[in-house]
């Protein structure tokens, strides 16, 4: 059984994305890691070439500026990469450049993947998410965070990658899935506030060229991190190649609960989460089977 991963970079050093880290934490689980390299303006290659691993192939890719609309660029540049991992590969571990796995949890991805690995009516694996807000220590749990998504799928050259990245279909239709307990920890929002700002600046032109587009004006208007988000604090541990980089910063994030405002619509759709485990309305862009 072969297990190939797959991210896409562009301004990673730039955009402070933990993007070693990423990749560090998937070297253990996969044969060969693809590391696609989009026309960058940093050093993103040389800290790449620093981590000296024959399992890594670097393929330089020139993004597309031209094909913008609601981040489709993205799942592009995951589709072109798809493109390059071989037959000979069984499944993909893919993660963006702000995702890890952890060092626990890549027994289960590889028990998950010798499970099902004659059973193709499985497309994939379903993980739930952790997003950090503001600094290591809080996670954002709100409705507007997703809560599950796919990361590791069957090598198939019927799954694409769809809309802006954040999930796949096969053949334009949903994957079917089974879901597991090993979660993706998204450290996307972990920055300094003035970093967090030219992070969203610089992401939105990849989502639209409209500066009214609310995608675009809520990246300029970006003021901080906001105590009116649903947090809870992060009580587990991270993957280890985090160790540096969580000793290092030293913004934190002084939530204050007391400053919540939720609607009543969303105070009732809380309730119902917590009180039965499922979201009402919530996209689902999979078919869970197992």
């Amino acid at each position: 059984m072969k297990i190939t991963g797959l991210t896409i970079l562009r301004n990673g050093v730039k955009n402070n994305y933990p993007f070693k880290e990423s990749i560090l934490s998937a070297l253990p689980l996969v044969d060969e890691m693809i590391v696609c390299i989009g026309n960058s303006q940093d050093n993103t290659r040389d800290v790449l070439l620093s981590i000296q691993d024959p399992k890594i192939k670097i393929i330089d890719t020139v993004w597309d500026t031209s094909n913008i609309k609601g981040g489709s660029i993205l799942a592009d540049e995951t589709n072109k990469g798809l493109e390059f991992i071989g037959d000979d590969a069984d499944w993909i571990l893919y993660l963006q450049a702000d995702e890890l796995i952890h060092e626990k949890d890549i027994p289960i991805f590889r028990k998950s993947a010798e499970n099902y690995f004659s059973d193709t009516s499985i497309d994939g694996f379903l993980s739930p998410y952790l997003h950090f807000y503001g600094d290591y220590q809080h996670t954002a749990y709100g409705r507007k965070w997703y809560r599950y998504e796919v990361r590791f799928i069957r090598n198939d050259k019927g799954i694409r990658s769809y809309k802006d990245a954040q999930g796949f279909r096969k053949n334009g239709k949903r994957l079917n899935v089974v879901k597991i307990g090993a979660p993706v920890y998204h450290y996307g929002w972990v920055k300094w506030p003035d970093q967090m700002k030219n992070k969203l600046i610089e992401a939105s032109q990849y989502w639209s060229a409209n500066p009214n587009d609310p995608y675009v004006r809520g990246a300029q208007q970006f003021a901080g991190f906001t105590s009116e988000e649903l947090v809870r604090p992060f009580t587990g541990t991270h993957p280890s190649v985090m160790k540096e980089l969580i000793y290092n910063f030293e913004f934190q994030f002084d939530y204050d609960k007391s400053k919540l405002k939720l609607s009543f619509k969303h105070k009732f759709l809380n309730w119902i989460e917590a009180a039965t485990g499922n979201r009402l309305f919530e996209f689902r862009n999979w078919r869970i089977i197992k």
